[in-house]
């Protein structure tokens, strides 16, 4: 786990995965400099960091293009807690993308594996699931909701990372990602912007669920929403 220890910390690291900024081989397309990457640190219960600049506008549009023609409506629940179903709590559309759909793809999920320190083949179906991609249009949301599960076995989501696939219009636009019991319960939002990244951790260092990594995902008020996520699983995936 990256450490928090104070609002606006700031830790640096470098991916050696380069960014893409093109349709064709990654001799023409994918950048041979190695990525900087800087998580500050946002909060301190739930542990939270914002990532700037983690994808390209080109990686952005190849996220966008794939999920498109998969996208089908939003679920809750899981087979072992009350199986998985439709809810008014949850309104989007969303797909899933495999790590092997295109380059890019396996481009993303390595340089995810270098922030996360992880090691990538553990982003695989051992401990990850595919790329979730969900879609909002206005007025659409996904209530209040822990990432991880009360189902009684071991294995639980650890990890999240959200990569934001838009801008918000305007200040009122919504669609913000929502923590309402952090910050000594005051809460806190955040949207960073396209192309950036939100990291947050489920679980405490002990291994217990974090009741304070509660999140929502706000109305949208204005235009549409795109955003993507990683679940990465301890010690594996159920």
């Amino acid at each position: 786990m990256w450490p928090a220890d104070e609002i606006g910390e700031v830790h640096s690291l470098v991916s050696n995965e380069g960014k893409w900024v093109c349709d064709g081989p990654a001799e023409e397309c994918q950048s041979q400099e190695s990525v900087p990457i800087e998580l500050e640190v946002v909060s301190l219960q739930p542990r939270a960091f914002i990532i700037p600049n983690f994808l390209s506008d080109f990686e952005v549009e190849e996220i966008i293009r794939i999920a498109i023609p998969l996208q089908g409506g939003s679920q809750v629940g899981n087979a072992d807690g009350g199986g998985v179903r439709k809810s008014e709590t949850r309104t989007s559309k969303n797909s899933w993308i495999k790590r092997s759909a295109s380059p890019v793809m396996e481009s993303i999920s390595l340089r995810a594996a270098d922030l996360l320190q992880l090691d990538e083949k553990l982003l695989t179906n051992r401990n990850a699931e595919d790329m979730q991609v969900v879609h909002y249009l206005r007025d659409q949301k996904y209530d209040s909701h822990h990432d991880w599960g009360v189902s009684g076995y071991p294995e639980s989501r650890f990890i999240t990372l959200l990569l934001y696939l838009h801008d918000m219009p305007s200040p009122t636009a919504g669609g913000e990602t929502s923590f309402p019991k952090g910050d000594n319960g005051r809460g806190f939002k955040v949207q960073p912007g396209k192309g950036s990244a939100v990291l947050f951790y489920n679980l405490l260092e002990d291994g217990n669920g974090d009741d304070l990594a509660l999140h929502a995902a706000l109305p949208v008020n204005e235009g549409e929403k795109w955003l993507a996520n990683f679940w990465v699983w301890d010690p594996k995936r159920k």
